[in-house]
């Protein structure tokens, strides 16, 4: 079952982002931010601002199962948890397709606003 918390983790992650700046994206305090990367699943109204506030597609969220493909090495100096996703390379094909969609969607989109301002 795919765990939306983890993924949004997993995605602001790659965007080397923390927690507290995600959460002022969101206009949400820390802990609220903290507690929405353990909820299994995420209701759509929040999934809508999560991809706006990381230009990810909401099925990112919805669909990208990384269930036991997590390691955690913990590095004794720095008393810190380093996560390491090993994302199999099929799943970041069909993420790839899915964020090369929604561009192109958005592109189209936006020409033809361009089109119709320019008829006006």
């Amino acid at each position: 079952m795919v765990h939306m918390g983890n993924n949004l983790t997993s995605i602001r992650g790659l965007l080397l982002v923390k927690q507290k700046d995600m959460a002022a994206r969101l206009g949400i305090s820390q802990q609220d931010y903290s507690d929405l990367e353990k909820e299994p699943v995420i209701e759509d109204e929040m999934l809508i601002k999560i991809a706006e506030a990381t230009k990810f597609p909401v099925q990112t969220f919805k669909e990208l199962d990384l269930t036991g493909k997590m390691s955690n090495i913990f590095n004794h100096n720095e008393g810190q948890v380093i996560n390491y996703q090993i994302i199999p390379s099929d799943k970041i094909n069909e993420l790839y397709d899915k964020l090369l969609r929604e561009k192109d969607l958005r592109i189209a989109a936006l020409e033809k606003q361009i089109a119709e301002l320019k008829s006006h």
